[in-house]
């Protein structure tokens, strides 16, 4: 299993590396700190001094990364095991990340936080929804002010579209943790008389695997995020799981749940948000 986890040395990306360790304390992982620097050439300066300089701030925020990293280890009073530490030069950080992924396919996890302000609306290491949008590897978002605590629940909301292929990836990373999984689909009245077949299959399906499956009907005079939020009051995961595709999707439900109505999904519980398989059902 191998992590990467950006970090910009800012205090609220410190919540991603303590979600790294806690990952490291339940399963062994490979985990690679990354930063995106972008060294501007000084005009006035010729290409040989450039070269020097280069040299010199891509190993200072090496050097800075590092003792970022450790610190927040000693804090935890963690071991930094089996972990590397990388900065790439690049202008747009999402980008330069996405192409550290297509370089290394062995990533199974991206790890950002969030700036405040929402749980998904503001990603502080990657500092635009389009990293999210457009990764292939799933991506973990962790609350800025995360606190380490063991990943043994993990709440799987689904619209029930590919949620056989989905599951294989939630289950994949349930065993890895030792974690428990329950499934969650929100639906109208109307939807649950009208997927009767579907919601049967999947309830038999998940039954099969040992995983509770709960349909919920969402509360009308509240937003997709807020019935969400209700039921992690209630059930208390370390973790949910979600999958997102182009178009209007259960990602994009939670960034905006309406033209009229701001996000309010603040939550102190991690979110994985995964690319939706492209068969759909």
């Amino acid at each position: 299993m191998k992590l990467l986890v950006p970090v910009n040395f800012t205090p609220h990306s410190g919540a991603a590396v303590r979600f790294a360790i806690q990952w490291a304390a339940q399963q062994p992982v490979a985990i690679t700190y990354l930063h995106v620097l972008n060294i501007k050439h000084p005009g006035k300066f010729d290409d040989s001094f450039y070269k020097q300089y280069y040299q010199d701030e891509m190993a200072a925020h090496h050097q800075k990364l590092e003792a970022f990293v450790k610190d927040i280890y000693s804090q935890c009073g963690a071991v930094t095991g089996n972990v590397s530490f990388q900065v790439k030069e690049g202008a747009v950080p999402y980008e330069t990340i996405m192409a550290y992924c297509n370089e290394h396919p062995s990533i199974e996890g991206v790890v950002v936080s969030t700036a405040g302000g929402g749980m998904v609306n503001q990603l502080l290491a990657v500092n635009t929804k389009a990293f999210v949008q457009h990764s292939e590897v799933p991506v973990f978002v962790v609350p800025k002010n995360y606190k380490n605590n063991p990943i043994g629940n993990i709440l799987y909301i689904t619209d029930l579209r590919c949620y056989e292929e989905e599951i294989r990836t939630v289950i994949h990373f349930a065993r890895e943790l030792k974690a428990n999984v329950q499934v969650l689909h929100f639906s109208e009245f109307d939807e649950i008389r009208n997927n009767e077949k579907l919601i049967e299959k999947a309830l038999t399906t998940l039954h099969n695997d040992g995983i509770q499956f709960r349909i919920s009907v969402p509360d009308p005079g509240l937003s997709f995020s807020n019935n969400v939020q209700a039921y992690i009051d209630q059930w208390k995961p370390s973790l949910l799981m979600m999958f997102t595709e182009q178009g209007r999707s259960l990602f994009e439900r939670l960034m905006n749940p309406s033209k009229s109505q701001e996000l309010t999904f603040n939550t102190s519980v991690p979110l994985m948000i995964g690319k939706k398989p492209l068969h759909q059902h």
